[in-house]
């Protein structure tokens, strides 16, 4: 998966920065960039990315 989560504070993403890595200990059962604004404000230059992985 590769998306857009650095926004610079301007809440249009333009680079892919962040990753989250596992082994074959894990099976990725979803990802995603959250890009929701807490309580209407965006309080860091990145989204968050989100897994759910299951442990083996």
């Amino acid at each position: 998966m590769t998306e857009e989560g650095y926004h610079e504070f301007t809440g249009k993403a333009w680079d892919a920065v962040d990753s989250i890595y596992y082994d074959a200990r894990c099976s990725l059962l979803s990802a995603r960039v959250e890009r929701s604004p807490w309580e209407g404000i965006l309080i860091s230059d990145r989204f968050p990315v989100v897994a759910q992985v299951l442990l083996r």
